[in-house]
């Protein structure tokens, strides 16, 4: 391996690329469970179960 192949990291934007790319065929729905209603439920976020938006597939950082 490579010095530049073997490291766990990457950027933001690029994490948030392919996370876009691997759920490109999910509809919205597959998409919120995934992503916000999967958080809510790890994190215990009961009042973010229903009130946060579906997610629409594109990123942005914080």
């Amino acid at each position: 391996m490579s010095a530049d192949t073997d490291k766990l990291h990457a950027s933001f934007e690029r994490i948030m690329s392919v996370y876009s790319t691997l759920t490109a065929g999910f509809t919205d729905g597959e998409r919120d469970k995934l992503f916000a209603a999967n958080a809510a439920r790890i994190y215990r976020l009961a009042s973010a179960r229903h009130e946060h938006e579906p997610f629409d597939g594109r990123f942005s950082p914080p």
